[in-house]
């Protein structure tokens, strides 16, 4: 598998709390498998579009590697593997994103699911007739330029941090102690 990228539009109204949100905080991202490498890693991180394209810059704190011992495999595309970033990272309302996936070592062995319009859904049985989002899945071979596949959409979950807001806390602060020369 060369490099794969899916766009994706984080809907102002589609965030809970309304349009009035400024965005969400991404805690993870599932990709389904019908394949894995036996021994190179597989890497994921956000990227941003703009005018459609997506651009080379990456979402701070959105790279994810997993071994290719974790990477959970399905013929079914029902069994998932997450991408967990090691913090929270802010995706803004109204604007449009792009997951990429790397396959160490550039390994053919990797598969992800995807849906294909007019295809045979393989859960379903039935024929894709609409694309299930507002985005479009590519194909890069040197990460840099990347090819719109239309008719396709990698199968994936995005979740968001959920937090809690009405608890109360203490924060303690403590200077240490450091010795001035004057000179």
């Amino acid at each position: 598998m060369s490099g794969l990228a899916q766009t994706f539009y984080i809907d102002p109204e589609q965030i809970i709390g309304g349009g009035g949100s400024i965005g969400i905080m991404a805690s993870s991202i599932d990709l389904y498998f019908s394949a894995a490498a036996s021994v190179e890693p597989i890497s994921l991180h956000l990227r941003e579009v703009e005018g459609g394209k997506v651009t080379n810059r990456i979402v701070p704190c959105s790279f994810v590697t997993v071994l290719a011992e974790n990477v959970n495999t399905s013929a079914t595309a029902a069994t998932a593997t997450n991408f967990a970033f090691p913090v929270p990272v802010f995706l803004e309302a109204g604007k449009e994103y792009a997951f990429v996936v790397e396959p160490g070592g550039n390994s053919p062995d990797y598969r992800l699911w995807v849906a294909e319009l007019g295809e045979v859904d393989v859960v379903t049985e039935a024929v894709i007739t609409r694309q299930p989002l507002a985005g479009v899945m590519l194909r890069t071979s040197n990460d840099k330029q990347f090819a719109e596949k239309p008719t396709k959409d990698i199968k994936f979950t995005l979740y968001r941090a959920k937090f809690t807001t009405n608890t109360t806390g203490s924060l303690y602060y403590e200077n240490k102690q450091r010795e001035i020369i004057d000179k």
